[in-house]
């Protein structure tokens, strides 16, 4: 978890960093696990707060050389990572159905009625790539849905 979640984004930044030029961006791929710990869940939490503090430190690092560091946080994405790791006995889903998890999590925490799906995440991640973006640099952006607004 640590290797892939935390360590991966660390060294894939300063891969990425020492070929980009002014006017580049990486955004990194966060989570809300990274804004609020939640039970069971706690190592994934530690490594997506890193990736927040990665982040916001590159964002400093490399805005002197034009370069723009963001990270994308959602929350619940259906995919089949994230249901194969909700399926686990102690995942945050505590052994229920994961479905039911799901619909009840977003039931009791969605201002929009449901929860972001791939390609929403997708496409926010381009508009931080684009140069509408270009003023936006060291943000570590919820797509929840209204989940966590802050």
């Amino acid at each position: 978890m640590i290797d892939v979640n935390l360590k991966g984004v660390l060294f894939g930044c300063q891969a990425a960093a020492a070929v980009m030029g002014r006017g580049s961006s990486i955004i990194n791929v966060s989570s809300m696990a990274a804004k609020r710990g939640t039970a069971n869940n706690s190592v994934y939490c530690a490594a997506k707060f890193g990736v927040n503090g990665i982040t916001q430190a590159l964002a400093k690092e490399l805005g002197p050389r034009g370069i723009r560091v963001n990270a994308c946080c959602p929350v619940l994405v259906t995919t089949d990572g994230l249901l194969t790791a909700l399926a686990e006995e102690y995942a945050p889903a505590h052994g229920r159905s994961v479905s039911g998890f799901l619909e009840s999590f977003c039931s009791a925490n969605s201002a929009l009625g449901h929860l972001p799906n791939a390609d929403e995440v997708a496409q926010y991640c381009v508009f931080l790539a684009s140069p509408m973006a270009s003023a936006i640099t060291g943000q570590c952006t919820n797509v929840d849905c209204g989940v966590f607004p802050q």
